[in-house]
């Protein structure tokens, strides 16, 4: 690594090669993400507009949910089971979308989880999940 300094006389580390990347995590290996569209559900009145002639799996918080469709997967009632579940149950949502004939869209909707620092990680991997 080459080191700059600047007004501050702080020394800013540049990567010059690959080799320094590799020492960083998260620049190594692409992390899984889905091979369908994800959207979160920020509000249920979107279901509907969300849903309309497409092939979708619903992936919620809790069995509070209140939209019937035939495919809700259940990520659990608390964060731990969430972080537990999220993962798995991404790839349960695309088995189930991949097994649908036809030519409608297919995506995978979850619910917008609590804004608190126990859902924090379960929140970053749905938001990076949704960049597709």
């Amino acid at each position: 690594m080459k080191a700059l300094e600047k007004k501050s006389k702080m020394p800013v580390h540049l990567a010059m090669d690959h080799s320094d990347l590799e020492k960083s995590p998260g620049t190594r290996f692409k992390h899984y993400s889905p091979c369908f569209p994800v959207v979160i559900l920020m509000d249920y009145f979107d279901i509907m507009d969300l849903t309309y002639e497409k092939d979708f799996v619903v992936l919620a918080q809790s069995h509070n949910f209140n939209y019937t469709a035939p495919n809700i997967l259940f990520l659990g009632k608390t964060a731990r089971a969430v972080n537990a579940n999220l993962f798995y149950l991404l790839r349960e949502a695309e088995r189930i979308l991949k097994s649908k004939k036809g030519k409608k869209e297919k995506i995978i909707i979850i619910e917008n989880l609590p804004d608190t620092d126990e859902y924090a990680t379960a929140r970053e991997r749905v938001h990076k999940a949704s960049l597709i």
